[in-house]
């Protein structure tokens, strides 16, 4: 496995608990994962323009969320928040969300957002209770956490070059290591690994920057959406506020410009924030991909090496059902889901 991500974490635990012995190769903070920057909200952004391939990855991942909180907490003693607070998406046209949510058995109300939560502002939108929000990096810790107890072994070392015929890859310190199969679950990195074996244009870097402010807890309810970001409250009062979208920026450094436009972006979904200041700014690189859809497919025709990835801004949410699905077909159980999409 190459990648230790939550996608890469949680592909080499699903393939563990099969039987498998699983070596995870990780380039830590040379490469940083885009795990570690999102916010963690488990639902697309706005799920009912999401294809289908997309929401049969994430339609159970609070479910999913919950379980490995409680594996964290029961295997590692280990802490991690899921925030279920609920998401109000400002969108004043409930048409399109509500056939959705009948189709898919989804709870969703149209409203206003004073109507959920008095003294905010006569905003149109939908409220949707079920969505929840995980702490991402904490999350990122316990399952690294619980894969070394499982045995999984994490080394970090940069990977040089990738030959997936042989299922062997070479590092930079020209160490070579042969793997039955190979599993690229390197984000962003993934394009530059499968060189020459997926379309040059398939995978690429988008930058987004973050800004985090400290309020008081529950001064925001519940996850703010518009078509200009979000905001998203954890427990403690830290509140975050995303995100900007750079595609083809692949260096995790922020920016003035980046902070001007989220603070702006927080102002109009809370005007009291213009009374604050912001504690933190980072940024974090996500996978982006040419489709709507991440892929999960092998390379080549022996299948022995095998690309998961351009999931763009839905890595976490997908990740649980990605991890699955990539399990099923390496270890040669009936998959959940139609795996063609995917391709």
């Amino acid at each position: 496995m190459v990648g230790a991500g939550i996608v890469g974490l949680m592909c080499a635990l699903e393939l563990q608990q099969r039987g498998a012995r699983v070596r995870v190769l990780d380039a830590g903070q040379s490469r940083p994962s885009a795990s570690w920057a999102g916010g963690g909200i488990l639902s697309p952004l706005f799920p009912w323009r999401a294809p289908e391939a997309l929401s049969a990855l994430t339609r159970d991942a609070r479910q999913h969320y919950r379980q490995w909180c409680q594996r964290a907490r029961d295997e590692a003693g280990m802490e991690v928040e899921l925030h279920e607070c609920g998401m109000f998406v400002c969108q004043p046209d409930s048409a399109e969300p509500i056939r959705w949510a009948r189709s898919q058995g989804v709870s969703l109300e149209a409203g206003s957002l004073s109507r959920h939560f008095p003294g905010w502002p006569v905003t149109d939108g939908i409220w949707m209770p079920e969505v929840g929000a995980i702490r991402n990096p904490q999350m990122l810790r316990a399952l690294g956490e619980l894969a070394r107890r499982r045995g999984v072994i994490i080394d970090t070392g940069l990977v040089e070059q990738v030959k997936a015929a042989s299922g062997q890859i070479v590092t930079r310190q020209g160490q070579q290591l042969q793997a039955g199969r190979l599993v690229l679950a390197a984000g962003q990195w993934n394009q530059a690994l499968a060189a020459g074996l997926i379309d040059p244009d398939l995978l690429f870097p988008v930058r987004g920057q973050m800004l985090l402010y400290q309020l008081s807890p529950g001064q925001v309810p519940a996850i703010l959406l518009s078509e200009q970001g979000y905001l998203i409250p954890r427990r403690d009062g830290l509140v975050l506020v995303g995100s900007t979208l750079e595609p083809g920026v692949s260096d995790s450094l922020p920016t003035e410009a980046g902070d001007l436009q989220l603070r702006a972006l927080a102002q109009s979904l809370m005007p009291a924030l213009a009374a604050h200041q912001p504690v933190a700014q980072w940024a974090g690189v996500r996978p982006g991909c040419a489709r709507a859809t991440p892929v999960i497919r092998a390379l080549d025709d022996a299948q022995r090496t095998w690309l998961v990835g351009g999931h763009y801004r839905n890595g976490l949410v997908a990740a649980p059902a990605t991890a699955r699905l990539l399990a099923e077909l390496l270890t040669g159980e009936r998959p959940f889901i139609d795996p063609a999409p995917y391709r």
